[in-house]
C-alpha cells in the first residue's frame, strides 16, 4: 500500500506535493488539498505559463463564495511519486496564489484523504482501505 504524505501549511490548510506536465516542462509545486473544490486541478494561470498551456475551452465555475467566473480550460498530466494522471485544469485568470487539488483528482487517482490532527495529511489508496 502506497501512502502519499502531506503536511499542514503555515496557513492551516492541507497541502500536497506534485509535479504538473504540461507540452515544454515538469515543475514542481505543493497543492492545497481544497475538498470543497470538485475539480481536478485548479492553477494560476501565471503558474501554467513555463509549463507550455494549449487552451482548450472555458468554463463558468462557481467559487466557494457563490461568486461565478469563467475559467480557461487546459489538461495537464499531473505526477505523484511516480503514479500519473491526466486530468482538466481550470486556469485562475484572476490572480489566485495557489494550486489546488479537489475531489476529481481523489476520484482520479483512487485516494482517500486523512488528515492527523495538526501533523500531516495522508492519501491513502482507496483499494487498500477494503
Amino acid at each position: 500500500m502506497e501512502i502519499w504524505h502531506g503536511h499542514i501549511g503555515a496557513d492551516g490548510r492541507p497541502r500536497l506535493p506534485l509535479k504538473i506536465k504540461g507540452s515544454v516542462a515538469k515543475l514542481e509545486f505543493e497543492a492545497v488539498i481544497d475538498t470543497g473544490f470538485t475539480g481536478f486541478l485548479y492553477m494560476p494561470i501565471l503558474a501554467s505559463i513555463p509549463l507550455g498551456v494549449f487552451l482548450e475551452s472555458t468554463s463558468k465555475v462557481t467559487l466557494a463564495d457563490g461568486s461565478v467566473v469563467t475559467v480557461l480550460l487546459a489538461q495537464f498530466e499531473v505526477e505523484v511519486m511516480g503514479d500519473k494522471r491526466k486530468g482538466w485544469t481550470m486556469l485562475d485568470v484572476g490572480g489566485g496564489n495557489d494550486v489546488l487539488i479537489g475531489m476529481e483528482f481523489m476520484r482520479n487517482f483512487s485516494r482517500v484523504l486523512q488528515v492527523d490532527g495538526m501533523q500531516g495529511v495522508s492519501l491513502i489508496e482507496r483499494d487498500a482501505l477494503r
